[in-house]
């Protein structure tokens, strides 16, 4: 388990956890775009981070993104935006902010408990 400073705990997925995400507005507009494949590489309740093989341009661009993966047979969808880009070989990283209610917070707690106790 690797921990960041600023939150009570960041678990990162080896091997990562295949999810999607859909980009669902576009300074403050909303679009319709198809979901797009994602590796989940780490998260929290407040964030996480994924790899894509697309190149998403999010310099003076905000975007806003739903990321969905399952964790314990629970399906998590996260609302968020990006905060950082970097590109990785042929993939790119992305960072999330996710904007979660204390209820979603909650839950994603329960679920990292139960998943870490399911792989040790």
């Amino acid at each position: 388990m690797q921990f960041k400073r600023q939150e009570g705990f960041r678990y990162a997925f080896n091997p990562p956890i295949k999810g999607t995400f859909q980009l669902v507005k576009r300074n403050n507009n909303p679009i319709d775009v198809k979901p797009g494949a994602a590796e989940i590489l780490d998260f929290s309740p407040n964030g996480l981070r994924f790899s894509t093989s697309l190149d998403i341009p999010t310099q003076g661009t905000k975007w806003e993104l739903v990321t969905v993966f399952t964790l314990n047979e629970a399906p998590i969808s996260l609302y968020g935006s990006f905060i950082w880009k970097k590109t990785s070989g042929m993939d790119y990283h992305y960072g999330i902010s996710c904007q979660n209610s204390i209820e979603t917070q909650e839950m994603i707690m329960r679920e990292m408990k139960q998943y870490i106790k399911s792989i040790f």
